[in-house]
C-alpha cells in the first residue's frame, strides 16, 4: 500500500516515471512503461469523450445524481473513470482523489505555471468536477448504491415498452441467427442448405412484417388526412359568414389544392406503375432436398410465408387504391370549395380568374390538370373493374352471371330494334293511310288530331327509336358500372347527342305539318331547313356537352366561363354560314312579298355587290322574326284565355267604330231566313266539334253488345239532340224516345219492345223531364232508371240530362251509382263556333257583308288587302259571338241571327252584336228569381210544377211568368214555360253569380 500511495503522489507531483524506473518491490518500484505514455488525469478527456455537457455539464449531473435528482438520459458509469459495481476500484479513485486535492495550493490550487501552456479556468474547473466526484464516492456504500439503484429504475420506468413490430423483428432475429447458426453446424450439406434457407424466409416473414406494419401507418394518415379537409370546410364557412377574407383563403386554397394533386398524381404513377415494396419469394429450394425434417418444416414456413406475402401485397394493392381514392376525394372536396368561393371574391380579383388574364389562363392550366387527374384516376378505376370480370373477393368485381345477364337483354333488345328499323317505315305508313281514310269517311274539312299527331310520330320516328332503344339499353346496366364516371359521361354525350337529334327533327316536322304554301316552296328548301337545322342543332350539343362536362368534372369555374364566352363568340360565324345557304332562297321569299316596306326595297336594290351579304343577313333575321311572331301568336292563341282577350279587344274595336261612324240599321232578317237559323231548328248537316269524341264513344259502347245505362250531360243547346240523331244514324234499329213530363212507363216499355235487336239502343232525349226539384220529384225517373236496369242484359240506354237539373240528381243520389258511362258535352272552341255560323248562313243561302265592322283602308289598299282584312274581321267577329255564348252552339246562333240585318240589295249585313241588358234581372225579387230557376231546371213547366216546387202560390208565379214574358226573358207555348234562347245565356250567368246554379 505504501508504494502505491508513493506512486500515486509521484504521478501527481509531476515526478517523471523514469527517474524511479527499476526500483524494486520493496522500495515501491513499478514498471511505469515508456516515458512519453499518457497518463490519466481522472477521467476529464475520457469522460469528456463519453458525455457532451463539458465539466460544467458533468459537475451538475453529479450534483443531481448525489442530490437523486440526475436526468434518466444520463448513465452515472459516464461521469467516473472507476467502475461503480467494482469495491476495490471504487476505493482506488476515492484514495486517488484525497490525495490529489489534498497536496499543497502551491501544486493544485495555484494551477500550473504561465509556462505550463495550459488554461487556468479549466484547470479551476477540473479540480471542481474531481471534488464533486470525490464527494459522492465518500458517501457510504449503502447510500451509493442506494442512489445508484433509485436511478436505474428512474431510467427503466422512463425506457419506453418494446413495440410489437420491434418484438416480432427481435424475434425473427433471434429464429434467423438460430437458423445460421443450425447451418454453421450442420453435419451434410443438404441440412446447411435447408438452415440457410429458413433463415432467408425468416427474413422475408420480417420484411413483409414491417411493411404490413407500414402500411397499417400510412392508412392511419389517411383517415388523418380528412382533419384538413374538415379545416378547409371550416375556412370556408368563415369566408361565407364574413370572418375571414375571401381572397386570401382563396389563394391559400389553391396552394393546398395543388399539393393534393400533386399527391394524386404520385400515388396514381406508384397505382400504375404497380412496383411491390416485397421481396421476391424465390425459388422452393425444398423440391430439391431429399426428405428430413428440416426440409418437411422448410415446405411449412415457406406456405405461410407465401400466404403472408400475398396478404400483404393485396393490402398493398388496396393502400395504393384508397391513396388514388382519398386524394382524388380531396382534391374534388378543395375544388368545389373553391368554386364557392369565387362569387365572394372581389370584383377585379374574379374578373380576373374567370377572364383572359394572367391569373385566368394559370387557373385554366390547373382546371386542365384537373381534369386530366380525374380521368386518369378514372381509367384506372375502369381497367381494374374490366379485370374483375368472372373474378371473385373483390367489391368492384362481377361474376359471369351478372355479365350474362346484362348482355343477353342487350342482345334481345338490339334484334328487336333492327327489326323494327327495317318494318317501322311500312307499318307508320299503313297506320297513316287508314287514318286519312277515316278522316274523309268523317268528311273532315282538316286532318283530325289522330291525324296530325301521326304525321308528327312518323317525321320524329327515326331519333325516337334510338333514343328508346338506348335508354332501355341502359336500364339493364348493373348498378356496379353506373356508378363509373366513364359510364356517365358516355351516357350524357350519348344522351344530349340523341336528344338534339331529336329536338332537330321534331322542328322541322311541325315546319313540314303546320307549314302552308308560302313556307314549304319546295323540297330543295325542306333539305336545306334541315340541314340548317342539323347545323345550328350540332354546334348547340357540342357547347352543350363542354359546359355539363366541365361543370361535371372541374365545375363552373374558368373553363366553364371560357366556354360560355366562345359559345356566344361561335353563333356569329354558324349564322355566316347560314346566310351564305339561305342567300338566294332569303331574296326569293322577299321578291315575292306582294306589300315590300323600304328595308325590303333595299334588301332587293342590293341583291348583287359586296353589300349583297349584308342584305341577305337583314332579310333573314326579319324573315326569322316575323315567323317567329306567327308561330308565338299561334301558340298564344290556343289558350282560351287569350282567345277571350281577343274577344274583348275585338268588341271594343266595334264599339269604338260605332261610336266614330254610326251605322244606320237595316230591315230585319227575313222571317224565312230568321228561321233557317233558328237555334232549336234541326241541323242540316253535322259539325265537327268536341262531341266528336263522345258520338265515337257511344257508338263503341252501342257496338260492344255489353249493354248498360250511359247518362249524356249537357246545357240546354249543346247539342244532346243533334248528337242523339246523329247516333241514331249511324246505329240502324236505335230508338229516339222524345221524353216529357206526362210520358208514362207503359209508353217507354213500348218504345223499348218495339226496337229490333240483337243489341237494343233506346235513346230517351229531354230525359230530364222525369225529374222533378222538388220532395218527391226524382219519382218518375227512379221508375224509368229502374226499368232501364232491368234490360240491360240487351239493351243499352242513353238518357239526355240537363246540366240545370244535374247537380240536383247527383246530390240527391250519390250514395249510390246511377250509370254505367257518364259523358259530359263541352263547350265548343271558337273554330267550331265560326264553322258552325259560317255552315248554317251558307246554308240559308246569306250572303254576308261584314264591310260596316271594318277599319278603313288606306288609299293605296288593293283588293288583296280588303280580303285580308276582311278575313281577320270575319274570324274575330265569330270569335266574339263564342265568347258572349260562352261555347254554346245553341245561344251562338240565336245572337248571331240577331245581328243580321237585310239591305235594300238583299245582301246581310252584319251589325254589331246584340245581347240583352242583365240590368232587368238584376232588379227581379228573391221569388221571382226562384221561379227562373224553376222555369231553367223544368223545361216545359207549367203554373202548377212552378208554384209546387217553388212552394209559392199560383198568384205569384203567374205575375213573375207574366213580367218575364212582358220583358222578353220568358215565353210560354200551350201551357209550357221556358227561357227564350235570346235571353238563354244572360238568365244562367245571372243564376250562377247568385249561387243558384252549378257552373259544373
Amino acid at each position: 500500500m505504501s508504494s502505491l500511495i508513493s506512486t500515486t503522489l509521484a504521478l501527481l507531483l509531476g515526478a517523471s516515471p523514469a527517474a524511479d524506473a527499476g526500483r524494486g518491490a520493496d522500495g515501491g518500484v513499478v514498471d511505469a512503461g515508456p516515458a512519453d505514455a499518457a497518463v490519466p488525469d481522472g477521467g476529464l478527456e475520457d469522460g469528456g469523450a463519453r458525455h457532451d455537457g463539458g465539466s460544467l455539464g458533468r459537475l451538475h449531473d453529479l450534483r443531481a445524481l448525489a442530490d437523486g435528482a440526475l436526468a434518466t438520459s444520463v448513465e452515472p458509469q459516464q461521469l467516473f473513470d472507476a467502475d461503480l459495481s467494482d469495491a476495490a476500484a471504487v476505493a482506488l479513485e476515492r484514495l486517488r482523489l484525497e490525495l490529489l486535492l489534498a497536496q499543497p495550493s502551491t501544486r493544485a490550487d495555484a494551477g500550473p505555471g504561465p509556462d505550463a501552456g495550459v488554461d487556468a479556468r479549466r484547470w479551476a474547473d477540473r479540480l471542481e468536477l474531481d471534488r464533486a466526484r470525490l464527494a459522492f464516492l465518500s458517501l457510504p456504500d449503502e447510500r451509493r448504491a442506494a442512489l445508484l439503484a433509485d436511478h436505474a429504475a428512474r431510467r427503466l420506468a422512463a425506457t419506453p415498452s418494446e413495440s410489437e413490430e420491434a418484438r416480432r423483428a427481435r424475434e425473427a432475429d433471434a429464429e434467423r441467427q438460430q437458423a445460421l447458426e443450425a447451418a454453421r453446424k450442420a453435419r451434410s450439406e443438404a441440412e446447411r442448405l435447408a438452415s440457410e434457407e429458413m433463415a432467408r424466409l425468416i427474413g422475408l416473414e420480417g420484411e413483409a412484417e414491417a411493411l404490413k406494419a407500414r402500411l397499417a401507418d400510412e392508412h392511419d394518415a389517411l383517415l388523418a388526412r380528412k382533419d384538413t379537409v374538415l379545416g378547409w370546410q371550416r375556412r370556408v364557412r368563415d369566408v361565407r359568414a364574413g370572418t375571414a377574407d375571401a381572397d386570401s383563403t382563396y389563394d391559400a386554397l389553391r396552394r393546398a389544392l395543388r399539393a393534393v394533386r400533386d399527391e394524386l398524381e404520385k400515388a396514381l404513377d406508384e397505382q400504375r406503375a404497380g412496383v411491390s415494396a416485397l421481396p421476391e419469394l424465390g425459388p422452393d429450394l425444398a423440391l430439391q432436398l431429399p426428405e428430413s425434417p428440416s426440409v418437411e418444416a422448410l415446405r411449412e414456413r415457406r406456405t405461410r410465408v407465401q400466404a403472408l406475402l400475398a396478404t400483404v401485397h393485396e393490402l398493398e394493392v388496396k393502400q395504393w387504391e384508397a391513396r388514388a381514392a382519398s386524394a382524388l376525394d380531396e382534391m374534388n372536396t378543395l375544388n368545389r370549395e373553391r368554386l364557392g368561393l369565387l362569387e365572394l371574391l372581389s370584383p377585379s380579383k374574379r374578373a380576373a380568374i374567370t377572364g383572359l388574364t394572367e391569373a385566368g389562363f394559370d387557373q385554366a392550366r390547373a382546371e386542365g390538370r384537373h381534369l386530366l387527374l380525374t380521368l386518369s384516376a378514372h381509367r384506372l378505376v375502369l381497367t381494374d373493374w374490366l379485370q374483375g370480370f368472372g373474378k371473385e373477393g373483390r367489391t368492384s368485381r362481377i361474376s359471369g352471371w351478372a355479365v350474362t345477364m346484362t348482355l343477353v337483354p342487350w342482345l334481345v333488345l338490339a334484334v328487336a330494334f333492327f327489326w323494327w328499323r327495317r318494318r317501322s317505315p311500312a307499318y307508320l305508313t299503313m297506320g297513316l293511310r287508314r287514318l286519312v281514310q277515316n278522316d274523309r269517311d268523317e268528311r273532315l274539312a282538316s286532318p283530325s288530331r289522330p291525324t296530325r299527331a301521326f304525321r308528327f310520330l312518323m317525321g320524329v320516328h327515326r331519333p325516337l327509336e334510338w333514343l328508346l332503344f338506348f335508354w332501355a339499353l341502359l336500364l339493364f346496366i348493373p348498378e356496379v358500372a353506373r356508378g363509373l364516371l366513364e359510364v356517365q359521361l358516355f351516357t350524357v354525350a350519348v344522351g344530349w347527342t340523341l336528344g338534339g337529334s331529336l329536338v332537330v327533327a321534331a322542328i322541322n316536322t311541325l315546319a313540314n305539318v303546320t307549314g302552308t304554301s308560302q313556307l314549304r316552296l319546295t323540297d330543295e328548301t325542306d333539305d336545306l331547313r334541315l340541314r340548317s337545322l342539323r347545323l345550328v342543332g350540332r354546334v348547340v350539343v357540342a357547347f352543350a356537352l363542354v359546359l355539363v362536362l366541365s361543370a361535371r368534372l372541374v365545375g363552373k369555374g374558368t373553363v366553364y366561363s371560357w366556354v360560355l364566352v366562345v359559345s356566344g363568340f361561335a353563333a356569329l360565324p354558324v349564322f355566316l354560314l347560314l346566310v351564305r345557304w339561305w342567300r338566294e332562297t332569303v331574296f326569293r321569299r322577299v321578291e315575292r312579298q306582294r306589300r315590300k316596306t323600304s328595308l325590303q326595297e333595299w334588301v332587293l336594290a342590293n341583291r348583287n355587290g359586296w353589300k349583297s351579304f349584308f342584305a341577305a343577313s337583314l332579310a333573314l333575321v326579319q324573315l326569322f322574326a316575323v315567323g317567329a311572331f306567327k308561330v308565338v301568336q299561334t301558340w298564344v292563341a290556343s289558350f282560351e284565355v287569350a282567345r277571350r282577350a281577343l274577344a274583348y279587344l275585338f268588341k271594343r274595336d266595334i264599339d269604338r267604330l260605332a261610336e266614330e261612324s254610326p251605322v244606320v240599321e237595316g230591315a230585319p232578317l227575313g222571317s224565312e231566313a230568321f228561321a233557317a237559323l233558328a237555334p232549336d231548328r234541326p241541323a242540316p248537316s253535322w259539325v265537327a266539334c268536341p262531341a266528336d269524341e263522345h258520338l265515337a264513344a257511344l257508338k263503341a259502347l252501342a257496338t260492344s253488345g255489353d249493354g248498360g245505362v250511359a247518362a249524356l250531360v249537357g246545357g240546354r243547346g249543346q247539342g244532346k239532340t243533334t248528337l242523339l240523331a246523329q247516333l241514331a244514324g249511324q246505329l240502324p234499329g236505335a230508338v229516339v224516345v222524345r221524353c216529357t213530363k206526362s210520358m208514362t212507363l207503359d209508353a217507354l216499355r213500348e218504345a223499348h219492345a218495339q226496337a229490333p235487336g240483337p243489341l237494343k239502343v233506346v235513346l230517351l232525349d229531354d230525359a230530364s223531364s222525369f225529374i222533378k226539384p222538388l220532395m218527391g220529384g226524382l219519382k218518375p225517373f227512379d221508375e224509368v232508371l229502374a226499368f232501364a236496369r232491368g234490360t240491360t242484359d240487351d239493351t243499352l240506354w242513353v238518357f239526355a240530362l240537363d246540366r240545370a237539373v244535374w247537380p240536383f240528381l247527383r246530390r240527391a243520389r250519390d250514395a249510390r251509382p246511377l250509370f254505367d258511362e257518364l259523358f259530359d258535352l263541352e263547350p265548343w272552341a271558337d273554330e267550331h263556333i265560326g264553322k258552325l255560323l259560317a255552315g248554317r248562313s251558307e246554308e240559308a243561302g246569306l250572303t254576308l257583308d261584314f264591310g260596316d265592322l271594318m277599319e278603313p283602308l288606306p288609299a293605296s289598299a288593293d283588293e288583296i288587302d280588303r280580303l285580308e282584312v276582311l278575313s281577320a274581321t270575319r274570324t274575330g267577329y265569330f270569335r266574339m259571338v263564342w265568347d258572349h255564348a260562352g261555347g254554346n252552339p245553341a245561344s251562338a246562333l240565336e245572337s248571331w241571327r240577331c245581328s243580321l240585318s237585310q239591305a235594300v240589295d238583299g245582301v246581310v249585313k252584319v251589325r254589331r252584336l246584340k245581347t240583352p241588358s242583365p240590368a232587368r234581372l238584376e232588379g227581379l225579387p228573391d221569388a221571382a228569381v226562384f221561379i227562373l230557376r224553376g222555369v231553367l231546371q223544368m223545361p216545359g213547366a207549367n203554373l202548377e210544377d212552378l208554384s209546387e216546387s217553388t212552394r209559392l202560390s199560383s198568384t205569384h208565379v203567374r205575375a213573375a211568368l207574366r213580367y218575364g214574358q212582358e220583358h222578353g226573358y220568358l215565353e210560354e207555348t200551350g201551357g209550357a214555360y221556358r227561357v227564350t234562347w235570346h235571353w238563354l245565356r244572360a238568365v244562367v250567368l245571372f243564376l250562377e253569380r247568385r249561387h243558384l246554379l252549378v257552373n259544373s
